[in-house]
């Protein structure tokens, strides 16, 4: 890929190991990944490039290729999501009714794919390829369809066990704190986190500031609280007994086998966004509308 039209991308986000900036080429807005000095590896750019190249779904942010200066470490180029991530998207009319559930839709709807996809990705053996998410995770499109950037979707089981690249606290299984493989299974736990997230406009357990407090009452059980809030209420979380609550509850079930499959998930999701949408109809309609979903 050739150089970009614009002179001077802008930085628009920055993290422990990558950069964001936002540029132009061919007159097309891209994002442009750009590794933090003494945080990348050729090997793991390579590796994302080559899952980037091979991933085609309609719900990941399109991989247009890298580029960059000779004898620097390559840029990961990828299409512009002007939406923003899922957070700021159903922040941005916080007197709305976001669909939330529209918008974390996606993330399961990829993890089924993966894991019913016989084809593996390009990757280390030892690897291990799952739907790693937060809320940053998910980005939303101009047309308000959410995406994942294809980054987020590889796991590196060898990082995580020797703690130079440690597991979102907040949003990850106690098994994946401990430093168990990573699976289906754990995925399940951080997608009801990424649910309740985005749904609150809070971090999983916000009012814990201490980390290494936190890792342990994770481990030992603790879990969310159901949020006491009109905007959890409006967003889908009714009551402790909604249909909602009661799928995330089992996605944070201690034994990961008790945790609902990616399948079941996705199924039960669609079921709830399609009552959802009938309660939209009714309430357009004038109509009464059911408390529990």
């Amino acid at each position: 890929m050739d150089s970009f039209e614009s002179t001077v991308p802008i930085q628009v986000y920055r993290g422990d190991h990558a950069t964001i900036y936002k540029g132009v080429r061919a007159g097309r807005t891209v994002a442009i990944k750009i590794a933090n000095v003494g945080s990348a590896r050729v090997e793991r750019i390579n590796r994302e490039s080559k899952i980037g190249q091979r991933l085609n779904h309609r719900n990941i942010v399109p991989f247009l290729g890298c580029c960059g200066p000779r004898h620097e470490l390559p840029y990961m180029v990828s299409e512009w999501m002007p939406n923003g991530n899922a957070r700021v998207y159903a922040s941005k009319d916080a007197d709305e009714n976001v669909d939330c559930i529209r918008i974390v839709r996606p993330s399961i709807e990829l993890c089924v794919h993966f894991n019913a996809n016989a084809a593996p990705l390009p990757s280390v053996e030892t690897d291990d390829q799952t739907c790693r998410s937060s809320q940053s995770n998910i980005l939303i499109d101009a047309d308000g369809t959410a995406r994942i950037p294809h980054f987020a979707l590889e796991y590196i089981s060898g990082d995580v066990q020797t703690g130079s690249r440690p597991p979102p606290m907040r949003w990850s299984a106690p098994e994946v704190l401990e430093g168990d493989n990573h699976e289906v299974s754990s995925d399940m736990y951080s997608y009801a986190c990424v649910i309740l997230e985005i749904i609150t406009d809070t971090e999983p357990f916000s009012k814990y500031n201490h980390l290494y407090r936190l890792h342990r009452l994770i481990r030992e059980g603790l879990r969310p609280e159901f949020p006491q809030s009109e905007l959890a209420w409006r967003r889908g979380l009714t009551n402790p007994v909604c249909a909602l609550w009661k799928l995330m509850h089992e996605c944070w079930a201690a034994h990961p086998d008790r945790r609902p499959t990616a399948v079941q998930a996705r199924d039960r999701m669609l079921e709830i966004w399609s009552e959802r949408r009938a309660r939209a109809r009714v309430q357009g309609a004038g109509g009464a509308i059911p408390t529990v979903i």
